[in-house]
C-alpha cells in the first residue's frame, strides 16, 4: 500500500483560478511533456487513487486534462482560494473520507514528489498537527490538514486561504522548508524562469 493510502490521505488540487496576470489559463501551459495540470495530476495520483481537482474559471477548457471523476467545479471561483478551497474539502471529505488531506496546487512545479512523500512523513509523526511547506519560515502550501481542522476549512471564503488560516493556527503547524521551489508561475516571467531552471 502506498503512503498516502496507509495514512488515508486524500489530495487536493487547487486549479480554479483565473490566470490574470499569466494571461492565458496558466494550467494547460506545457511542463516536462505535459501540462501544468497534468504535472500536479501525476504526483497526486502516484501518491493515491483519492484526489479531486477544484476548477473554476476555465473549467471547460482544463476538464479534458483532468482524469474522468476527478474534477469538481467550484461555481463561486471568484471569490479566491479560500472559497475553492472550502469547495475542494467538502467534495473530497463526502466522497473519500479521508482522515487528513493535502492540499496543493497546480502552478508550483518545481516541486518534486519527494516534497510530498516528506509532507507525509510529517503528517505520520504529526498527525494532529498541520504539516506545511515553508519557504523564509513562512507556511504555505502545500499542506497537510487533519481531519481536526476540516471545519476551519470549510469555512474558508473570499481571499481568506490556507496561508492566512495558518497563521491563525500557527501552534499547530508543523513546517518543512524548501530551497526555493515554493514558487508559483503566476506571471509570464515567472514561467520562464521556472522553465529556464527545469532546462526547458
Amino acid at each position: 500500500m502506498n503512503e498516502a493510502g496507509f495514512s488515508k490521505i486524500a489530495i487536493l488540487i487547487l486549479a480554479a483560478g483565473r490566470s490574470s496576470r499569466m494571461g492565458r489559463p496558466k494550467q494547460l501551459l506545457s511542463w516536462k511533456k505535459t501540462t501544468l495540470i497534468g504535472n500536479a495530476v501525476a504526483i497526486a495520483s502516484s501518491l493515491t487513487n483519492h484526489f479531486l481537482v477544484v476548477l473554476g474559471a476555465n473549467a471547460l477548457k482544463i476538464k479534458p486534462y483532468v482524469p474522468e471523476g476527478k474534477a469538481t467545479l467550484n461555481e463561486k471561483w471568484q471569490e479566491g482560494m479560500g472559497s475553492s478551497l472550502s469547495h475542494g474539502v467538502t467534495a473530497l471529505a463526502s466522497k473519500y473520507e479521508p482522515r487528513a488531506i493535502l492540499v496543493m496546487v497546480a502552478d508550483q512545479p518545481l516541486l518534486e514528489l519527494e516534497h510530498y512523500k516528506g509532507l507525509i512523513r510529517s503528517h505520520q509523526n504529526n498527525p494532529n498537527k498541520i504539516c506545511s511547506s515553508s519557504y523564509g519560515g513562512i507556511p504555505g502550501v502545500p499542506a497537510i490538514f487533519p481531519e481536526l481542522f476540516f471545519k476551519e476549512l470549510k469555512k474558508l471564503g473570499a481571499d481568506f486561504g490556507a496561508k492566512k488560516l495558518m497563521k491563525t493556527l500557527e501552534a499547530s503547524v508543523v513546517m518543512i522548508e524548501t530551497r526555493g521551489e515554493l514558487i508559483d508561475l503566476d506571471t509570464p516571467e515567472d514561467y520562464s524562469l521556472a522553465s529556464s531552471r527545469l532546462g526547458e
